[in-house]
């Protein structure tokens, strides 16, 4: 089994980048979510709201999580949330490819397939 260097050695910079800004938006999530554990000893879990890339971004961000899912599975706008984009964009997204006819409807998901 490879290191989590090896691993990473194998990704391009735009895959990287994209790792990267993930990371970072998990951590913004664990950081409020510690936050809110140490002030009131609970915490409604209150997530990064994500962000707006550019177009060419989200097509790289999309293709990255495209590659991820299980095959068979349809890209969906949660999926993209994952990776930093905000539920708007992402929903856009995935409208758009709904409405050129890139969607797999049999099933219980509603998404992008390729």
């Amino acid at each position: 089994m490879a290191s989590e260097w090896e691993e990473l050695e194998k990704l391009s910079k735009e895959e990287l980048v994209i790792e990267l800004v993930k990371a970072r938006r998990d951590l913004r999530n664990i950081r409020s979510m510690l936050a809110d554990l140490s002030e009131t000893g609970a915490s409604e879990f209150m997530y990064d709201e994500g962000s707006k890339p550019s177009e060419e971004w989200l097509t790289k961000i999309a293709e990255l999580a495209r590659s991820r899912i299980v095959p068979g599975e349809a890209l969906s706008a949660a999926d993209l949330e994952m990776y930093g984009i905000d539920e708007e964009t992402a929903d856009r997204y995935i409208e758009s490819g709904r409405s050129q006819g890139n969607l797999r409807t049999a099933g219980r998901s509603y998404g992008i397939v390729f």
